[in-house]
């Protein structure tokens, strides 16, 4: 039984004596502090004040909060996207497919087009909070997650795709496996994409031959030359679902209207330096660096060791994991006034 010490009742918000029989003190004054006919410690004019202070700082910080968590939910349930224009359209596709449109007014022309598009693409996704969501790396991260994960990237692809009147990329189940392997072999090498190196092209090399995929020679290997790979710094390695996604939309903005170079661009955009293909396989590795695999169709050279499933992965396996991102964030919404 707690007798002759002090009590602290979060329910009630206030401290509390008890006397030594295990009561409470109540209408006197105890250790310079007097208590309230119902036992409460009387408060003073400064702690009433801070409390009342700290309480509305803590409403502000969880209206922010949910402010952002509303943001956040919106745009996981939105039908994401890239706009483009006519005009970056047609000079990309001078840029990618003629050796004319490599010439300083057309690519003067495209650092102009895209300052402006990526400002009006760029969006308010909101925010989560930093525990919210479990956090994978390349070699824990569920199946179902790394599929989600790869068919959102190719939709923003693809929508840009459709713009230029180009093939959608297909996700296929050997493409993400191919993609995850080669940011492993990334790893493997002691390799990511900001050290300087460029492509780590025997990675690259390595993984698709596998499949009976063409490589490049020995001697360009050496360069760091590969047919398959756009890569980003970012590191992808102990993040969440939401945080993964944001970085992999910021991935690819950049790619297209990083105002820059524009081989990224194209190669994305599916100008593909004016080759003709029926088919683009696309999976993206999510490691120390982002690698975003492309595959035509008419690298696919032979039989390998390893078969090549062409079958796409369905969206419903993007919708039902979403789903559950989703909900997860809704039951902590809830929790907030």
């Amino acid at each position: 039984m707690a007798a002759l010490e002090w009590i602290y009742d979060k329910n009630y918000v206030a401290w509390y004596y008890l006397k030594s029989d295990g009561t409470y003190a109540y209408d006197q004054e105890v250790d310079g502090y007097y208590l309230e006919s119902d036992g409460k410690m009387r408060e003073s004019e400064e702690d009433r004040l801070r409390r009342k202070l700290d309480g509305a700082v803590q409403s502000q910080h969880q209206q922010e909060e949910k402010k952002a968590l509303e943001k956040a939910i919106q745009w996981l349930e939105s039908e994401d996207s890239i706009s483009i224009n006519e005009e970056y359209a047609k000079r990309l596709n001078q840029y990618g497919s003629t050796d004319q449109g490599k010439n300083q007014e057309n690519i003067s022309a495209l650092n102009t087009i895209t300052k402006s598009l990526l400002k009006q693409n760029q969006k308010e996704i909101g925010a989560i909070s930093n525990t919210l969501l479990a956090k994978y790396n390349l070699r824990s991260m569920p199946e179902d997650m790394k599929q989600s994960l790869n068919l959102y990237a190719a939709s923003l692809i693809n929508s840009v795709r459709k713009q230029m009147n180009y093939s959608p990329v297909k996700v296929t189940e050997t493409m993400v496996t191919i993609a995850e392997q080669i940011a492993k072999e990334y790893i493997n090498d002691g390799r990511f994409i900001a050290d300087g190196k460029g492509h780590d092209a025997h990675a690259i090399n390595k993984v698709v031959e596998q499949y009976g995929i063409l490589t490049s020679t020995d001697n360009s290997k050496s360069n760091g030359s590969q047919y398959y790979e756009n890569a980003t710094s970012t590191d992808f390695q102990n993040q969440d679902y939401f945080t993964i996604r944001a970085e992999l939309r910021e991935a690819i903005l950049l790619f297209l209207f990083n105002g820059i170079e524009y081989d990224h661009a194209q190669s994305i955009a599916g100008v593909n330096f004016g080759k003709e293909y029926k088919d683009a396989y696309f999976g993206v590795g999510l490691g120390a660096s982002g690698h975003f695999i492309q595959i035509e169709d008419s690298y696919l050279e032979k039989e390998g060791t390893l078969p090549f499933s062409k079958t796409e992965i369905s969206q419903k396996v993007r919708t039902d994991y979403e789903q559950k991102v989703i909900q997860r964030l809704k039951e902590h919404l809830a929790t907030l006034k």
